[in-house]
């Protein structure tokens, strides 16, 4: 705690009050005038006991900044655990239409199952994450790689359907 300069004053006059009280339990021959303006216990605790100071206006314009500077500092501690679900689903995204490009059956299989789970992760990232950039993209590519999957065997059915 900073000293300031009442304290400093309050206190020199609590020990001075103090003295005073000596000189009229000695019986000194000035102890009528001292008693007659000896404080109570009550007075000196309001004497040591300051009233809060109203706060100016720079005062109030740093607290401000400062808070601002908490509220940003508590975001970037959590920020590493906002888009993982999110970033989950833009790898199974990518990954999915990556394997599916691949001419071997099995992992072009593995690719699409990618995707369905890609695009469960990237919806629960919508709702879990503050920060849901990452989850909203996945989400996105997901689902457009799901429909041109679709439409791709309805146009292979539709194709040797006529044979």
């Amino acid at each position: 705690m900073k000293l300031k300069f009442y304290h400093v004053i309050a206190l020199f006059m609590g020990l001075s009050m103090q003295h005073l009280a000596f000189a009229v339990e000695n019986n000194d021959p000035s102890s009528l005038f001292i008693a007659a303006i000896q404080p109570t216990v009550a007075d000196s605790a309001t004497v040591l006991t300051p009233e809060p100071m109203k706060k100016n206006w720079l005062q109030k314009i740093l607290e401000r900044k400062i808070e601002k500077k908490l509220k940003k500092a508590e975001k970037r501690e959590s920020k590493g655990k906002q888009s993982k679900l999110g970033l989950a689903s833009v790898l199974l995204a990518i990954g999915g239409v990556l394997f599916m490009l691949i001419p071997v059956p099995v992992i072009a299989v593995l690719g699409l199952l990618m995707l369905p789970i890609g695009l469960g992760l990237g919806i629960a990232g919508i709702k879990k994450d503050e920060n849901n950039t990452l989850a909203i993209i996945g989400t996105i590519v997901t689902s457009l790689m799901l429909v041109l999957i679709l439409l791709a065997v309805i146009l292979v059915i539709l194709a040797f359907s006529n044979f």
